[in-house]
C-alpha cells in the first residue's frame, strides 16, 4: 500500500495552488502566428476603469457562467436558460480581438485603431498610417 508506506493523503491547498484556470491569472490566451497573447487581467485592467469596477473583482467574472447586466452595471451568474445575455469572456475579450482583427485585416478601419490604439500600451509606437490589412496588421 503506497499510501501507508509514503503516507499521502490529499493535500487540498496544494491542489488548489496547481489548478490553471484563467480567472487565476495563470492561463494566457493567444496566437502564435500573429505574435500576441493576454491574460484576464490585461483586460481587467483595460476595462475596470470605464466600469468604476476594481481589475481584481472584474478578472473574476470574465471567465465562466458569468453576464453582465446593463441595467445595474454589475456581473451576475448566467442561468443555463438564458440564451439571451453573452457570457462576460464574449461580451468584453473575444469581441474586443474580433474588433481588432476586422479592424485590421479585413479591412483597414484606421479610425476604430487609432481609439484602442490610446488603451493598449504595446500599439503606442504603431504608425497606423503605414499599416495594409492583412496578416502583417495584426502582428
Amino acid at each position: 500500500d503506497l499510501t501507508a508506506a509514503y503516507d499521502l493523503e490529499f493535500d487540498a491547498a496544494a491542489e488548489q495552488a496547481w489548478t490553471y484556470s484563467p480567472e487565476r491569472g495563470n492561463v494566457a490566451f493567444g496566437s502564435a502566428s500573429h505574435g500576441w497573447a493576454f491574460r484576464l487581467d490585461t483586460f481587467a485592467k483595460l476595462i475596470a476603469g470605464k466600469m468604476g469596477a476594481k481589475p481584481e473583482n472584474l478578472q473574476r467574472v470574465l471567465w465562466g457562467d458569468w453576464s453582465f447586466n446593463k441595467k445595474t452595471r454589475r456581473a451576475q451568474r448566467r442561468s443555463p436558460d438564458d440564451t439571451k445575455a453573452k457570457p462576460t469572456f464574449v461580451e468584453f475579450v473575444l469581441q474586443q480581438v474580433f474588433a481588432v482583427y476586422d479592424a485590421s485585416y479585413r479591412a483597414m478601419n484606421t479610425e476604430l485603431l487609432a481609439k484602442m490604439q490610446t488603451q493598449i500600451p504595446g500599439w503606442k509606437e504603431v504608425d497606423l498610417k503605414r499599416l495594409t490589412p492583412g496578416s502583417a496588421a495584426v502582428r
